[in-house]
């Protein structure tokens, strides 16, 4: 079984339920699928087939969802990056996994002009605007005549995750279709007693394995997911309340600075089931604070590591 076959058929089940909801924009099922297999379609023109690489060097937004599940719909490996990473950094990542393409904010074109420069056989897709020698995404939006190309049956390379370097530069783990299904598909819902009836809500950047994960879950077991552009405590608690968010992920720190927007009326988080800490340390201090003013909320918190898949 394949990551992105499991959203297909999620989308035949639930085509007019709420995906994925980010900047005030919700976008359903039936609608994401649709999108996926345009932009799956507009990859394809570009060159990238099956084992091909393409890196998502993006802020959080829906387009992360769509060029992820795009790839993978034609059998390549996705590299998400966060935005948080040098341009070196990212360098190095195309360098060493043989980029084919390459999806970046326009935002961030003036800073990648040297890398994209100096491989001139990696394709480039720009998000959000137009830029010299880029594919709009807005263009790998549209029908295509045709038929997808078929995955190899015995494709299982599903994303690349690059480790955090600590212990020298950093190297590319390998994450399979399989290790992404059996983790966040069957374990975490056992565990965690995760289901489509929930709502997450992801306050850290999606090409980390805590918002990677998040995604994972929600549109492999058909829930909705909420995905903040970028961290704001207000803000969090706002759509917390709004969308009745019922599972979110965070690192500690998100934690830390929640905790005084959380305490003004802990009422407005009374949705929170589940919270799922990883990333760093979690101080016992830090968890009494949390579990004081939200009891009935089940706080989980765990080491993680990149190799075994987040």
């Amino acid at each position: 079984m394949r990551v992105e076959v499991v959203l297909a058929a999620q989308a035949e089940r639930y085509p007019d339920k709420v995906a994925v909801i980010c900047a005030g924009t919700a976008i359903t099922y039936g609608a994401l699928q649709q999108s996926i297999r345009q932009v799956a379609g507009g990859l394809a023109e570009l060159g990238l087939g099956a084992n091909d690489k393409i890196v998502l060097y993006l802020p959080n937004g829906v387009e992360v969802a769509q060029l992820l599940y795009a790839a993978l719909t034609l059998g390549a490996v996705a590299v998400p990056v966060t935005t948080r990473m040098s341009v070196r950094e990212l360098t190095d990542f195309c360098e060493d996994c043989e980029a084919k393409v390459l999806a970046f904010h326009y935002d961030q074109a003036a800073g990648l002009g040297d890398l994209r420069a100096a491989r001139p056989g990696m394709a480039s897709v720009a998000v959000g605007g137009e830029v010299s020698g880029a594919v709009p995404f807005a263009s790998l939006l549209q029908e295509r005549p045709g038929d997808l190309p078929t995955v190899p049956s015995d494709q299982d390379e599903c994303m690349i995750n690059y480790t955090s370097g600590t212990t020298g530069r950093a190297k590319g783990a390998i994450i399979t279709h399989a290790n992404v299904l059996i983790q966040n598909g069957f374990i975490h819902p056992v565990e965690w007693r995760l289901s489509a009836e929930d709502c997450f809500l992801v306050a850290t950047p999606l090409a980390h394995r805590t918002g990677m994960g998040r995604l994972a879950n929600a549109l492999t077991l058909g829930a909705s997911i909420v995905v903040m552009e970028s961290f704001d405590a207000a803000e969090a608690v706002d759509l917390i309340e709004a969308h009745g968010v019922t599972v979110m992920g965070m690192v500690p720190t998100v934690c830390r600075m929640m905790l005084p927007e959380i305490a003004r009326d802990p009422s407005r988080c009374h949705s929170l089931r589940r919270v799922l800490v990883t990333g760093e340390a979690f101080p016992v201090s830090l968890k009494q604070q949390f579990i004081e003013l939200l009891p009935d909320t089940k706080l989980v918190s765990f080491f993680a590591m990149t190799e075994a898949g987040g």
